[in-house]
């Protein structure tokens, strides 16, 4: 009976562990500036009404997980115009923005 015992937490902890990778996927993107084309490093990307997003790396490019599902994505850069994106997530797939032009 002891040796049933000790497989059970492992089991559970394995379990809970696979609950949350699934239904997930990965949005990307590039961002740089529509006129000189110059990348944007340090843009922020948020997601609309939750406090998961991040910036933009020395070459314009983002990606981050989420949930699979239907989000609003927050695009700012100091001395451009803010933009809201919509977007949909699916599990297991990658949403590529593409290059994204700011104003």
């Amino acid at each position: 009976m002891k040796p049933k015992l000790k497989i059970l937490p492992g089991a559970a902890i394995f379990f809970f562990a696979a609950l949350t990778s699934f239904g997930q996927g990965t949005v990307k993107g590039k961002i740089h500036d529509e006129a000189s084309n110059e990348t944007l490093p340090g843009a922020s990307i948020l997601v609309q009404g939750e406090s998961t997003g991040t910036v933009s790396r020395l070459d314009g490019s983002f990606s981050f997980d989420l949930d699979a599902g239907s989000y609003s994505l927050q695009i700012s850069f100091v001395g451009y115009l803010e933009t809201v994106m919509d977007v949909t997530v699916s599990d297991g797939q990658v949403t590529d923005l593409g290059n994204y032009a700011r104003k």
